[in-house]
């Protein structure tokens, strides 16, 4: 393992490295709060995503790199730049090549389907487009138009999340329009209203048992539905949680989910029963975004600074030994906790993922980089 974080540090020299990378656990044990783990082996490093360098965009602001996906069996990583209308590609060489998907269009969702096409959601464009990972050309266009009522104008649903499902379908979250649509195979769309208004989906998985499961963020629930479209929702016990996104846990018989303002993570069974953990935070000045867990079974969750309060400070990436939520306790030991400050200060990490070879890598929304977890030089 840490052989190949440090050749993939030595790849990635091209990026510009921000802030102390040298950062890590170790100033953060005098704090208030949580300690940090006695592990020294390992740093976040950031690095610059430039989008300037691409035709016909014009970028007046930083500050909008969002979802994140690996392209199959390699360390090739796309993430979209919403407020850019753009993609950009990140390849092991360090080099980064933008591209530019039009004015307005907001692309927010992005997944590789099983056969390596790239898709992305574009959220202000209502579409949903196939990109071609050689050119960064938008190859075909689904639209959503008029697959809803009452949301944005020609009857934008505001394609926000994106996932694959069983059957080589596509399936999105309407987050303005609540709604859930389903692409099949031979690009006929369907879309499915959810029971209640202004629920908000934003985030869709497959989950273990061949349905999709979504987050509501106002709605404060957690909804699945099937492939001829039924959708049985589950309030989550803390209201206003704002659930942001899920993941299947290795065992097969949960998923679990992140609580933004609540600061918890959420197991839920294939019953819908719920349960809520407790991440240990220094205030509740600090808000959760994604979670992933590794091939080891170990989550990685997302730990941020709410932009709205005045706490100075970094950001954090929390390690979670799996040992430690085996019986979802109501609080998660802080000794099963690793915290990794982000060199970046209120950078906001959005999306987190493990690459193909092992490491662990996430998204800053308001900085415009990406950090990952890796080993000292």
């Amino acid at each position: 393992m840490k052989k190949i974080c440090r050749q993939a540090v030595i790849s990635f020299t091209a990026f510009a490295i921000v802030g102390a990378s040298t950062t890590c656990c170790g100033n953060r044990e005098e704090a208030a709060g949580p300690p940090s783990s006695q592990t020294r082996d390992r740093h976040i490093a950031e690095y610059v995503l430039d989008y300037r360098d691409q035709e016909g965009a014009s970028i007046a602001e930083s500050g909008s790199s969002h979802e994140m996906a690996f392209r199959p069996n390699t360390e090739e990583l796309w993430i979209t730049g919403q407020m850019h209308d753009s993609v950009i590609r990140t390849f092991p060489d360090g080099q980064t090549t933008p591209y530019f998907l039009g004015a307005d269009t907001g692309p927010h969702g992005i997944v590789f389907d099983s056969e390596g096409r790239l898709w992305v959601a574009l959220e202000y464009g209502g579409r949903v487009v196939e990109v071609d990972a050689g050119s960064g050309r938008i190859v075909k266009e689904i639209s959503l138009a008029d697959t809803c009522t009452d949301c944005l104008p020609g009857g934008n649903p505001g394609a926000h999340g994106l996932a694959l499902g069983p059957g080589r379908t596509l399936w999105y979250t309407g987050k303005e329009g609540d709604t859930i649509g389903r692409i099949a195979a031979d690009g006929v769309l369907r879309s499915f209203p959810l029971p209640h208004r202004h629920s908000k989906p934003i985030y869709i998985t497959a989950g273990p048992d061949g349905a999709m499961w979504f987050t509501e963020l106002t709605g404060n629930r957690i909804g699945r539905i099937d492939s001829e479209g039924k959708i049985t929702e589950f309030p989550i016990p803390t209201s206003n949680s704002r659930p942001i996104a899920l993941v299947q846990d290795p065992g097969g018989q949960y998923l679990w989910f992140t609580e933004e303002s609540t600061g918890k993570l959420g197991r839920i069974g294939m019953d819908g029963h719920i349960t809520e953990v407790a991440i240990p935070r220094d205030s509740e000045d600090y808000v959760l975004a994604s979670l992933t867990i590794d091939k080891n079974g170990d989550f990685w969750v997302e730990q941020y600074i709410n932009p709205q309060s005045t706490r100075a400070g970094f950001d954090h990436i929390i390690n979670i030994g799996r040992d430690a939520l085996q019986k979802a306790p109501a609080v998660v030991d802080k000794t099963a906790l690793t915290i990794y400050d982000v060199p970046t200060p209120r950078s906001i990490p959005h999306r987190i993922q493990q690459a193909p070879n092992g490491m662990i890598w996430f998204t800053e929304v308001a900085a415009d980089r990406v950090g990952a977890v890796v080993d000292r030089r």
